[in-house]
C-alpha cells in the first residue's frame, strides 16, 4: 500500500521541478554561460554597451553573456534574438521597478552572485575569478 502513494508523490515532486525551471527564464544559459543583466536608464544604454565591448576578450574568457535592457531597448553579446516575452520574464524575475541603473550577476549555477547599482567590470571580474568553477577553468587553461 505505500509504494502506491509514493507514486503520485515522486510525480508530483518532479512536474514541481519542471514547472521551476521552464518559469526561470535564464534555465536555458545554465552550466554554460555566467549572465552579467543590466537595467538601465535609456540614456545610459550607451556607456554601459561601450564597457562591455571595450571588454570583449575579458567577457569571452569568462564566458559571460551579457544583456542590457532599458525602457525602450533590449541588447545582448548573445547571437540570438531578444524576445519579448524573454526580456519581460527576465525584468519581472530579477529587477526591481524603479528607474535607477540595476545590475545582477549570475552564476553558471543559475544563482545571483552580486546585485549592483554600477557596471564596474573589474569587480564583477574580481568576484567570477574567486569562484570555484572557474578557479578551475583556469586551472585547466
Amino acid at each position: 500500500m505505500r509504494k502506491r502513494n509514493i507514486l503520485p508523490l515522486i510525480f508530483s515532486l518532479t512536474m514541481s521541478s519542471v514547472t521551476f525551471a521552464e518559469s526561470n527564464p535564464l534555465e536555458s544559459f545554465r552550466w554554460e554561460y555566467r549572465l552579467i543583466l543590466i537595467y538601465t536608464p535609456t540614456e545610459e544604454i550607451d556607456g554601459a554597451l561601450a564597457k562591455l565591448k571595450a571588454a570583449e576578450p575579458e567577457i569571452k574568457e569568462r564566458h559571460i553573456l551579457w544583456f542590457v535592457f532599458s525602457e525602450r531597448e533590449s541588447r545582448t553579446n548573445n547571437s540570438d534574438p531578444i524576445e519579448e516575452d524573454f526580456r519581460t520574464e527576465v525584468l519581472r524575475h530579477y529587477f526591481e521597478d524603479g528607474e535607477t541603473t540595476q545590475l545582477r550577476l549570475i552564476g553558471k549555477d543559475g544563482g545571483i552572485k552580486e546585485k549592483a547599482d554600477k557596471l564596474i567590470l573589474e569587480r564583477i571580474f574580481s568576484l567570477i575569478d574567486a569562484m570555484p568553477m572557474r578557479q578551475a577553468e583556469m586551472k585547466r587553461n
